[in-house]
């Protein structure tokens, strides 16, 4: 039997409301980190690895999405990137996989495409095939805060969602958004819309239980809200500029800076320890600090902290 997985599943489907309002402008999947869609970053990280087929849920401003994987997949010509629109509602994490059932026929990575994390995916696909009959085995992660599976002293996964201790816990840890699923476990959901967690309990109900692989050590982020997404490219830029182009940017710039392409920055103008999305146009005399922008700033206005994006005006989340 192969040990190498060769499908990979992007759950990009979501409304991102806790992102806004930056998800007013773009779908999640296409938010930018260092100037570089988060799908895209996934979609080269399962590329390299070999990964030949990706599938891609959408909705939430699907024509987008649909647009960027179309223009895209020519830069992948070995990757069979299969894009699945769910047209009329959200099916939910486990609904999607139950749409994409006749695609997932081998063990495959099943992915949130809000996560970033430099964790070693063949290592996650060993260690599932290292447990045969596990029907999935999920990245965990050390984040108290976020803390609700818990983990058998024998790496097996007793309960999702707990926030008590659950008889034979040996310790509690957070879910990383990154799994590998045996495909029996797509046939078991149920038609339309339902949640793969929720699948997966009743698998530890039956006695099927899923396997914890503890990825302790490498860096992960969900990128799941303005403070999160600022967070990521803050600490990727490591205190340097990453400025996709320098036209039309005129303004002073202090600190750390993460820069699209498209954004506009008028003399007399300054952005501090910030990042600028093409749709940002800053007038002379705006201030920019600690925030992310996508919005026309007039003169002598201070962005700080939180997300400025313009929608009929400006949208702001501190």
């Amino acid at each position: 039997m192969s040990r190498t997985i060769s499908t990979a599943m992007l759950l990009a489907a979501g409304m991102g409301a806790r992102l806004r309002p930056l998800t007013n402008l773009r779908p999640k999947a296409l938010v930018s980190v260092l100037n570089k869609p988060i799908i895209e970053v996934w979609l080269e990280k399962l590329t390299k690895m070999g990964v030949e087929k990706i599938v891609v849920n959408a909705h939430y401003l699907a024509a987008q999405l649909l647009f960027y994987l179309e223009k895209k997949s020519r830069h992948f010509p070995k990757t069979k990137i299969i894009a699945l629109h769910e047209r009329q509602r959200l099916l939910g994490t486990g609904g999607a996989l139950k749409n994409a059932a006749s695609l997932l026929t081998e063990p495959f990575f099943l992915i949130n495409v809000d996560i970033y994390t430099d964790l070693d995916l063949n290592l996650l696909a060993s260690y599932h095939f290292d447990h045969p009959g596990a029907p999935a085995t999920l990245a965990l992660v050390n984040r108290p805060d976020k803390a609700s599976v818990s983990l058998g002293s024998g790496k097996e996964i007793l309960a999702f969602r707990s926030k008590i201790n659950v008889d034979g816990e040996s310790e509690k840890l957070c879910g990383a958004g990154l799994m590998v699923v045996a495909p029996r476990v797509v046939k078991d959901l149920p038609s339309g819309e339902s949640d793969i967690i929720e699948g997966l309990n009743h698998n530890i109900i039956k006695g099927d239980r899923p396997i914890g692989y503890k990825a302790l050590d490498c860096y992960w982020r969900d990128i799941g809200t303005v403070e999160q997404y600022y967070s990521l490219n803050r600490d990727l830029a490591l205190n340097k500029q990453i400025i996709e182009s320098k036209e039309g940017l005129e303004g002073r710039f202090e600190g750390f800076a993460v820069v699209e392409r498209g954004a506009r920055s008028a003399r007399g103008s300054i952005v501090r320890d910030s990042v600028l999305w093409a749709e940002c146009n800053l007038a002379p005399g705006a201030f920019v600090n600690q925030a992310v922008v996508a919005a026309t700033v007039k003169s002598a206005v201070s962005i700080i902290g939180g997300a400025a994006v313009d929608e009929g005006g400006v949208s702001r989340s501190n």
